[in-house]
């Protein structure tokens, strides 16, 4: 499973699938910190600014992981039809190959896409209860007055 995983980096091209794996590393460990804080943590009212810090990081770096993987196969496309250009044409079986190489940077950049995109959705909405939970305190506080 592993050699898979790492064969289908190597394939898809360091320059592109190295930069994905280090955007998806820096998501786990912001997304890992935002569950800690959220989940484990008692959260103050007067602290829930803080808490909203580094919640969109996660699907901005999902959705570039995303646009990044469809530029890697843009250019990777570009040069396969250049070499396919400059050869005067090539089999069928062997533009197939290309373009599934082509993909992989597409489909790692949309799995860590989807994977944040989750991740977002979970944390957000626990955001938003303790959101709603502070604002129906500072109401029962105004109220009181």
């Amino acid at each position: 499973m592993i050699s898979k995983f790492i064969e289908f980096l190597i394939t898809g091209g360091m320059e592109f699938m190295g930069t994905l794996s280090l955007l998806a590393l820096i998501n786990i460990a912001i997304t890992t910190f935002k569950t800690y804080q959220l989940f484990f943590k008692k959260v103050n009212s007067d602290k829930l600014f803080k808490l909203h810090k580094g919640l969109d990081a996660i699907i901005f770096i999902g959705s570039s992981c995303f646009f990044i993987g469809i530029l890697g196969q843009m250019i990777g496309l570009w040069a396969a039809f250049e070499a396919i250009e400059a050869a005067g044409g090539v089999s069928m079986g062997l533009l197939a190959g290309g373009l599934k190489v082509s993909m992989h940077t597409t489909l790692y950049g949309s799995a860590i896409f989807l994977v944040s995109s989750v991740a977002w959705f979970v944390l957000r909405s626990q955001y938003k209860k303790y959101e709603i939970k502070a604002t129906e305190q500072m109401m029962n506080k105004l109220n009181s007055l």
